[in-house]
């Protein structure tokens, strides 16, 4: 695997939104890509391999958020995380930022957003090695 490959967890309930972000990560050089579509997916995907990023979507259907299933990653890995959204309000944005997020991207996401937050990434996955 190459020193600067990211492996790359998408949790969105859009299939759509997630095939797209697959094909902009692709398009960047990205193709460690893994999707789920729940927070509890997530959760338990986050917990059996090792990814460098999530891309977590903030508003699922019932039951908990990104921001809830983030914060139950976050108690036994160190992934950085990138929230998506479509709706955002302070609340929102004041919640993601307890969770020390990386990005908060407002949907639909630009792939000159996603490169630079993957810059981001990558400058932190170099000096963690």
């Amino acid at each position: 695997m190459k020193e600067d490959t990211i492996n790359i967890l998408i949790a969105d309930d859009d299939q759509i939104s997630s095939m797209v972000l697959e094909i902009m990560l692709n398009h960047l050089g990205h193709t460690n890509v893994t999707i789920v579509e729940s927070p509890k997916a997530a959760i338990k995907s986050a917990e059996y391999n090792a990814f460098d990023l999530i891309l977590m979507d903030i508003h699922f259907g019932n039951g908990i958020d990104g921001i809830q299933a983030y914060k139950q990653i976050s108690n036994f890995r160190d992934i950085p995380v990138i929230y998506m959204t479509s709706v955002s309000d302070n609340e929102v944005y004041n919640r993601a930022k307890e969770t020390d997020f990386l990005e908060f991207i407002i949907k639909p996401v630009l792939v000159t957003s996603l490169s630079s937050a993957l810059k981001k990434v990558k400058h932190i996955k170099k000096k963690a090695s």
